[in-house]
Formats: structure tokens, C-alpha cells, sequence
């Protein structure tokens, strides 16, 4: 009977240890859209530049594209808060996103925001804290 008791909780507890392992990031079905409406529901003002001219955005389709394949993510946009320039890039998976952070060392040494599948690139505190925030996608 002991025998049994001990065969069981090992059991158990190598269920607990694969299962725990074998987790892997929810999937993200948020879009850039979904980040720029976030922006704009918090108050966020955001901008592009069009024509020579500093203009509201409200969606990504306003926005310019920076050259998101260069740190390989697989779409990106582009657009300033309060003159200061700010990218989104997406991602695949974090898989991608592990070996964008191990290619380009600059995705660290200027302290790039990861939140799910994309991660930000700016220089201001007060946006890469907003965007670190933005929930799932209900």
C-alpha cells in the first residue's frame, strides 16, 4: 500500500512539473489599432507628420511604417506623442521577439518595452509606462 501511496504522489507531481513546463505564452490578438485606441482612450495625443505639418492620428492607418524588418518584427507603425517619436513594432511570437533583444543590443541598452507581441521603441518614460500597461485583448 505505501508502495502505491508513493508511486501515486510521484505521479502527481511529475504531472504538476510538465504541465508547469509545457505553458507557453496566450496567444495575442491585439492589433496596432488595438495600442493606438488605447492611447487615445487614456487622453494620449498623438500625431503625424503630413504635409509639413504635425496632425492628429487616431488609427494606424493615419501613421507612417517605420522599417520594422530591420529588428525583425513582422509590422510596425510609427507616430509622435508630444513631438517625440514613438514605434510599435509586432511581433510573431516571443520567440521572435527573444532573438530580436539578442540581435540588436540596442533593444536593451536604450530599454525597449516588450508587452505581449510588440514592443515599443521611444524615448519617454511616461508612454513606454502607459504602453506596458495595456491589457489583452478581451
Amino acid at each position: 500500500m505505501a508502495v502505491i501511496k508513493k508511486l501515486l504522489m510521484v505521479s502527481v507531481a511529475v504531472l504538476i512539473v510538465l504541465s508547469a513546463c509545457s505553458r507557453s505564452m496566450p496567444p495575442d490578438d491585439r492589433t496596432l489599432d488595438h495600442f493606438i485606441q488605447a492611447f487615445g482612450n487614456a487622453g494620449h495625443s498623438l500625431t503625424v507628420l503630413s504635409e509639413g505639418q504635425m496632425v492628429e492620428a487616431t488609427s494606424v492607418a493615419q501613421m507612417d511604417t517605420p522599417l520594422y524588418s530591420m529588428v525583425g518584427a513582422i509590422n510596425g507603425t510609427l507616430f509622435y506623442h508630444n513631438g517625440s517619436p514613438v514605434k510599435i513594432y509586432q511581433y510573431k511570437d516571443k520567440a521572435a521577439i527573444d532573438k530580436a533583444f539578442k540581435d540588436f543590443p540596442v533593444m536593451n541598452n536604450q530599454g525597449w518595452v516588450v508587452n505581449g507581441f510588440f514592443v515599443i521603441e521611444t524615448n519617454s518614460d511616461e508612454v513606454r509606462a502607459f504602453f506596458a500597461t495595456i491589457p489583452l485583448a478581451p
